[in-house]
């Protein structure tokens, strides 16, 4: 399985010219599948199964540019905690919330800066999705 990119090395150094991508996911085997999904697509992404830990990048680590945010995670956490507070620190950073259940309520899209994607999905959705959220792509359209 493709392996995340350790935090420690992450913190010193360049990202290239790919997109940067923090995904927050308890699930290690959807998480593993995401980041072989981006290095596919030619983008980096770095696995975190904690909100704490992903607040911890983004603090620390100014160009990411993309955050995957799981709704439900472990110990009964929530990505939408997360989201929240991405919102009000980094407003910036394109927000994905993915989920298995119903969008939740409130939830609004608003391409390419929030959207949601229901699992299960795959590599062509996952395209689409980048496409969508690519800086390239101009707000309103369609990949």
């Amino acid at each position: 399985m493709p392996q995340a990119i350790p935090i420690a090395l992450l913190l010193e150094c360049s990202w290239g010219e790919s997109l940067k991508v923090i995904i927050l996911e308890d699930d290690d085997l959807v998480a593993h599948g995401l980041i072989r999904g981006l290095g596919y697509l030619g983008h980096a992404g770095v696995h975190c199964r904690r909100v704490v830990e992903a607040q911890t990048l983004v603090q620390n680590l100014p160009d990411v540019e993309i955050a995957l945010i799981d709704i439900g995670l472990d110990e009964g956490e929530s990505g939408e905690d997360f989201l929240v507070w991405l919102l009000r620190e980094r407003p910036a950073v394109k927000r994905v919330l993915i989920s298995g259940l119903a969008r939740p309520r409130g939830f609004v899209d608003d391409p390419p800066h929030q959207l949601f994607l229901r699992k299960p999905f795959g590599q062509r959705e996952l395209t689409t999705l980048f496409e969508a959220l690519s800086p390239t792509t101009r707000k309103g359209e369609l990949p």
